[in-house]
């Protein structure tokens, strides 16, 4: 598949799977999506809505788009020219997804996320910025992910048709996959199916910029360091084919969730060299904590715990802007080249 992408937005898409540990075609359609994500890392979204098993999600979704079948899914909640509603069987996602890849949207979406490690409480910001003018009942939403999760059980082993399927990923798996991994399982959608009327204008003018924020207590038996939020801009309309994800943003929940506030500063914390090549190093860091370095994207390409004056090797990234993370909350730019 190939994109390119027009105007002046980084479009991403959000790509739905209605699903069940029960759904014996379920494993080839997860096969399916992770094959979409893997070519489009960067621009497709995958969320995973679970019925009567261990992780689904009562909210009304499967309701308002009207899911009689599994698996089936939806790209950017969007009714495509020949369909009949938004939702569509598993060999048209990689086609749908391509179209939406190359669209125009108004709008550019970012995510930005808190994180209380004593209180388990997500804080995320949803802003939407427009280079457009744009018209209609947008709102926004905020999703919460949990990745990789693993139980044994009735609930969460995996029906797999896919077993005697000569060649196919999950051939000789079993028929139940005991321990089955279920990827991207929704956990949360704030605040509801579609979002709060009257945050957004029905009007907008091009250079307006409009956020919302929302709250989410992460349960004891969900794993943390497995959550990513998905913020989203939606235009809402209870008529099908008239309703869509304008554009959207993800971010993983960062390591902020795992209690490292021992880490503290003396000084003016620094990056040198700034620009490097080869590596970094940091001054006035007095004790070992743990960091992230991400790029521009939000996405994740180096971790690890940093002791005083230690050199982190930056010589395989690719030349751009890149942030570096502590637990605390600090945050500083440095430049590969």
């Amino acid at each position: 598949m190939g994109f390119a992408q027009s105007g002046a937005t980084k479009v991403r898409v959000v790509l739905e799977q209605f699903t069940g540990a029960w759904g014996g075609f379920c494993p080839d359609s997860e096969v399916i999506m992770e094959d979409i994500i893997s070519q489009y890392p960067d621009y497709v979204i995958g969320i995973s809505i679970h019925e009567s098993d261990g992780m689904e999600f009562n909210s009304g979704i499967s309701s308002e788009f009207d899911v009689t079948g599994y698996p089936s899914g939806m790209v950017d909640r969007k009714e495509f020219s020949g369909e009949y509603g938004e939702v569509v069987y598993r060999d048209s996602w990689e086609a749908y997804v391509e179209e939406r890849l190359s669209r125009y949207t108004p709008a550019e979406v970012d995510l930005t996320l808190t994180y209380n490690s004593t209180t388990r409480t997500i804080t995320g910001t949803v802003t939407a910025e427009f280079i457009d003018s744009a018209n209609g009942d947008m709102r926004f939403v905020m999703e919460v992910i949990e990745d990789n999760v693993i139980w044994t059980g009735s609930d969460y082993d995996q029906v797999n048709f896919s077993n005697d399927s000569i060649g196919h990923p999950y051939e000789g798996a079993g028929n139940p996959i005991i321990g089955y991994k279920h990827r991207h399982v929704l956990r949360a959608n704030l605040p509801g199916t579609y979002g709060n009327f009257g945050v957004i204008p029905t009007a907008v003018k091009a250079g307006s910029t409009y956020s919302e924020s929302f709250t989410y207590v992460i349960p004891d038996d969900y794993n943390e360091n497995e959550i990513s939020v998905v913020g989203f801009l939606a235009l809402s309309n209870p008529i099908p084919g008239k309703r869509e994800i304008l554009n959207a943003d993800q971010k993983q929940l960062d390591r902020a969730s795992s209690s490292f506030n021992e880490i503290s500063f003396i000084g003016s914390l620094s990056i040198s060299p700034n620009p490097a090549s080869d590596f970094i190093q940091l001054s006035n860091l007095n004790k070992i904590g743990y960091f992230t370095i991400c790029n521009i994207l939000g996405s994740k390409v180096i971790d690890g715990n940093i002791s005083n004056y230690e050199k982190i090797n930056v010589r395989d990234l690719t030349n751009g802007l890149y942030f570096l993370k502590f637990d605390d909350g600090t945050t500083l730019k440095f430049i590969k080249e």
